[in-house]
């Protein structure tokens, strides 16, 4: 596993850096940035699996650098303030843990990260990378997912949105609650037609699904009743969808 430490005050670096080495030894890589930038920088070379993450820091805030991670990744706030918490959960962070940093608190929330990834890496090896069968034609109408042992077709008419869990996903269809696949957010979009969009690093949405867009909440509702929030980076994408009047 590959980890990110992000604070601006290098004594809490080595110490974080310090416990990871001490209890986790299948982290085998830890990186350390002090601002927003340098975060950014690494980020953009190498893909983590666990960022440690304060919130306040000399350039910025931790969101800003959330906001440049393309792919998933799990996150560890590791803060002095508390205000941010629930805005942290909305990012779906694994834990939010405050200083001065209770260190069972810390264990329990890498082992954590550490489980799931192991099952991840599990999941994958399963798969053998046959989790999503492409149709020979890339516009014919259906997928084919791995779920339960078992190749489901699901036509793309009926997916309504699709959602980032972990480095799986979720897959909501109209006919059913959901389907939980072993392939990542990526992977899905690349195989879908462009009626389906992505609105927030975390969901893929089918456009002829969207019933209407708030401003006030910044989300699309959709035909099922669900509401997907949709990231500030992609509005305007969003936007060019649709016929303004």
């Amino acid at each position: 596993m590959k980890a990110l430490i992000i604070d601006d005050h290098k004594i809490n670096r080595l110490y974080l850096k310090t416990l990871l080495e001490e209890h986790f030894s299948s982290i085998k890589k830890i990186d350390e940035a002090g601002t927003v930038s340098a975060a950014t920088r690494l980020i953009e070379v190498t893909n983590y699996d666990l960022i440690f993450l304060d919130m306040e820091l000399k350039d910025g805030m931790g969101f800003d650098v959330l906001k440049e991670v393309k792919e998933f990744v799990y996150v560890i706030v590791v803060t002095s303030h508390k205000e941010y918490a629930i805005q942290a959960f909305k990012h779906n962070v694994v834990d939010y843990l405050l200083k001065p940093v209770d260190i069972n608190e810390f264990k329990n929330a890498v082992k954590k990260v550490v489980r799931l990834h192991e099952k991840e890496e599990f999941a994958k090896s399963l798969s053998a990378n046959t989790d999503v069968v492409k149709t020979k034609d890339e516009n014919e109408d259906a997928l084919m997912i791995n779920y339960k042992n078992q190749y489901i077709a699901i036509a793309k008419k009926d997916i309504v949105f699709i959602k980032a869990l972990g480095k799986y996903s979720e897959i909501h269809v109209a006919t059913k609650s959901h389907y939980t696949s072993y392939k990542n957010l990526k992977e899905f979009e690349s195989a879908m037609t462009n009626t389906f969009i992505r609105v927030h690093h975390s969901y893929l949405v089918n456009f002829k699904c969207i019933v209407s867009y708030s401003r006030e909440t910044s989300h699309v509702i959709l035909n099922n009743g669900d509401h997907i929030p949709v990231s500030v980076r992609k509005r305007e994408e969003l936007f060019k969808k649709f016929r303004l009047f």
